[in-house]
């Protein structure tokens, strides 16, 4: 009790439903893992350094390898269809680093390149999804307007989540840093 925390030591990311667009980011960690239900990802820790307003945030995707079917990814058929093995691949390839390499997560750390994001809807609820990457230079980070996918970026939230807001996807939350953000204002309707 009593203790104090510094907000920017401590990572926003599961709050942080980033715009469609693309990012420049950094590798902080890369490991090759198993879920609890035995499946093989690999968790990619980013940082982001562009666009400006998301500077310093810390992005981490899940590269599902494993099926239900094939946990390992032993079968050529699981690893032919993987997303996040071909994402893996694509990363590699725009960082120039061997892919399937023995060392190839100690080769990722620190590496930069531009991560597009594209927010899908999981379990009724926005999250952010890596669909490709480019190398630096190859494509520049910046936000892509969509209007078929809502924002997490509100102006302006209805009181109590409802109404016009509530509809156009925009929920308030105390997690998001002004900073990255900007102001969220309440109102009455």
């Amino acid at each position: 009790m009593g203790r104090t925390w510094d907000t920017n030591e401590v990572s926003d990311s599961r709050f942080i439903t980033f715009p469609r667009g693309r990012f420049c980011v950094e590798i902080a960690a890369i490991s090759e893992e198993a879920d609890k239900n035995g499946l093989l990802f690999y968790p990619v820790a980013l940082t982001i350094h562009k666009p400006a307003e998301f500077g310093g945030l810390t992005w981490t995707h899940f590269a599902y390898v494993g099926t239900h079917a094939d946990p390992d990814a032993e079968e050529v058929a699981t690893r032919r269809k993987s997303p996040g093995l071909k994402l893996l691949k694509r990363i590699c390839a725009s960082t120039d680093v061997v892919f399937g390499a023995p060392d190839m997560c100690e080769q990722l750390a620190d590496k930069q390149f531009i991560a597009e994001n594209r927010p899908e809807l999981y379990n009724e609820e926005l999250r952010n999804k890596m669909v490709w990457a480019y190398a630096i230079g190859e494509a520049e980070p910046e936000i892509l307007e969509d209007r078929s996918m809502p924002s997490t970026r509100p102006a302006t939230v209805a009181k109590g989540g409802d109404g016009l807001a509530r509809s156009a996807g925009f929920v308030a939350t105390t997690q998001r840093p002004a900073a990255a953000f900007g102001p969220v204002q309440v109102f009455d309707e």
